[in-house]
C-alpha cells in the first residue's frame, strides 16, 4: 500500500492502486464467507488511496486512483459504506474536483498572461 504514494513514479502509484482490487478478489476467493474481513480490507485500501489522492497532482494518476476505488468497492460488494462514510467520501470527491478546477483556472490564467506578454513584445 505504500507504493500508492511512491512519488518517484506515476506508473508505480497507478499500478499499486489498480492492484488493490485484485487483492480483494483474491481474499474473496480464499475466504468467501468472511465478508466482514473483506469489507474491512476494502475500506483500508480505499482510505489508503484517498490519502494518496490528497497529495497527488497528476490528473491521470488521480483518474486512475478514483477508478481503483470504484473497482475495490465493486469487488467488496454491497453495504461496504455506511452513511457517514458516504458523506466523507462525497466530501473528498468534491474537494478533489474543486482542486482540479482551481488548477485549471491557474493554468488558463498563466497561459493568458504568457500570450499577452508575447503580444506586447
Amino acid at each position: 500500500m505504500g507504493l500508492t504514494q511512491y512519488y518517484a513514479s506515476d506508473n508505480i502509484r497507478t499500478s499499486a492502486a489498480e492492484a488493490l482490487a485484485s487483492l480483494i478478489k483474491c481474499a474473496k476467493e480464499a475466504q468467501p464467507g468472511h465478508i466482514a474481513g473483506i469489507q474491512e480490507l476494502a475500506k483500508g485500501y480505499c482510505n489508503n488511496i484517498i490519502e494518496a489522492m490528497d497529495g497527488e497532482t497528476e490528473t491521470e494518476v488521480l483518474k486512475n486512483q478514483a477508478a481503483a476505488i470504484k473497482d475495490i468497492m465493486d469487488e467488496a460488494g454491497e453495504n461496504l459504506l455506511q452513511p457517514e462514510s458516504v458523506d466523507q467520501f462525497s466530501g473528498k470527491i468534491l474537494e478533489f474536483i474543486s482542486q482540479s478546477e482551481n488548477r485549471i483556472q491557474e493554468n488558463n490564467k498563466y497561459q493568458e498572461e504568457n500570450a499577452q506578454g508575447e503580444e506586447d513584445e
